[in-house]
Parts: C-alpha cells; sequence; structure tokens
C-alpha cells in the first residue's frame, strides 16, 4: 500500500452489537469513493512494521461515514487491534476495493451471507433501489450471535419486496425461526442473481448446490479475502 493510497480514518463510534462482534463507525474523507459491497485495507501495526487486513464496508456509498463489523478473534492481530480503538483514535487504510458489487438492472436479487459476511450484503441491499425484488437469507449460530435485526426491519419497511429469512445452526429451543445451515434454505431460482458472503467453506458449498440446481456460474458472485 503505497502513501498515495492511504486514508487517515478517525474513530467516530465502536459498539458490540454481538457476541464478540463490534461494529466502528469512522468519519469519511471527503475525497473516498466506493461501491456497495467493496472492501478497504487497515494497516495495522506490528512491532515496528505493519500487516494489512481486508474489511469489507458495512455502509452503502450514500452513508456520511464508513462502517465496519469486525468479528474479534483471540490471537487476530487485526481484529485485536480494530476493537482496542478508542473514539477518536486514527488509523491508516487503503481506498475501496474489490469486484464483490451488484449488477444494478438485474433483478431478482438473492444474498446469502453467514455471521459477520453480512457486512457487504447489508450494504449492497441498502443501496438497491425500492421496489426491487431482494431475499436475504442470513445464518448465525445462536441468538447471541444475531445481530442488525432492526437495520434489516428498516430495510423491509422501505421495501415491500424484499424478504428475510434467518437461520440459526444451533439456536435454543424457544427459537421459532428457521434452524439449521444456510445450505438447507436454499431458492434455487435459474432468473436471479446471488451474491454469496461469509466463510470460504460455505461459499463454496452454496455456490455448488447452485450450479447443481440449474443456476448459471455468471450469475453467482462471492468474493475470498
Amino acid at each position: 500500500m503505497t502513501e498515495q493510497t492511504l486514508h487517515k480514518l478517525k474513530l467516530l463510534t465502536k459498539k458490540e452489537i454481538a457476541a464478540s462482534v463490534v461494529e466502528l463507525r469512522f468519519e469519511k474523507p471527503a475525497d473516498f469513493k466506493q461501491l456497495a459491497g467493496q472492501f478497504i485495507q487497515f494497516q495495522i501495526p506490528v512491532g515496528d512494521a505493519s500487516i494489512l487486513r481486508s474489511y469489507s464496508i458495512s455502509a452503502p456509498p450514500s452513508a456520511d461515514f464508513l462502517e465496519f463489523c469486525v468479528k474479534v478473534v483471540t490471537g487476530g492481530k487485526g481484529s485485536e487491534y480494530l476493537s482496542k480503538l478508542q473514539a477518536g483514535d486514527f488509523v491508516s487504510a487503503s481506498q475501496a476495493r474489490g469486484l464483490f458489487i451488484c449488477k444494478d438492472d438485474v433483478s431478482p436479487k438473492y444474498f446469502i451471507a453467514t455471521g459477520v459476511g453480512l457486512a457487504p450484503i447489508v450494504a449492497m441491499i441498502e443501496n438497491c433501489g425500492e421496489g426491487e425484488v431482494i431475499d436475504l437469507l442470513f445464518g448465525v449460530r445462536n441468538e447471541e450471535d444475531l445481530f442488525w435485526q432492526e437495520r434489516l426491519e428498516a430495510i423491509k419497511l422501505k421495501n415491500t419486496k424484499f424478504n428475510r429469512h434467518i437461520t440459526l445452526s444451533r439456536g435454543s429451543e424457544g427459537w421459532k425461526g428457521l434452524k439449521g445451515r444456510v445450505t438447507e434454505h436454499l431458492i434455487f431460482d435459474k432468473n436471479g442473481h446471488y451474491y454469496l458472503c461469509g466463510r470460504m467453506e460455505m461459499v463454496k458449498e452454496v455456490r455448488n448446490l447452485l450450479l447443481q440446481n440449474g443456476v448459471n456460474t455468471k450469475n453467482v458472485h462471492f468474493e475470498i479475502f
């Protein structure tokens, strides 16, 4: 990452939104450009050197801030550093990068996310036009891992053609929603475009199932970094 591509981002707010998941909002530089679904690379100090860690932008381009959803992993140099930042702190980051973006003129759209893979997905959905046919399948382990439910409800109020399906792989007995992994609740639509984000194993498995059920490989979009 060259000096010319660096942005100095100032942390505005930090809050825990689920078990070991932190939402970070940074001041958006005036010259920052992004497309919904893209990511940036944070420069993480490690001793006298630094390493790069990639995180998807979870706020749409229309937002006046940059937002990220960080899963805090024990021993994870990037997540532990970012989770310890305090409001007013600065961190260096790259320009927006990546090709995981929506086909604007194509509908219906099917979004499949697990865990913090919801980050770029929610930015894409919020960036879609009102009235677009959108279907979200979101999976986590249990109730403690759920986040942004009010945010998804707000999207539903704006777009009646937005449908969301939440599934828990290890939900409690009191959970009334879907149960099991996302692979158990897929919808196969040969006319739809699919956007996948989450663990590499999930992305590969879902992609294979979609292709086996007649979805064109050109209609399955994902980005692993």
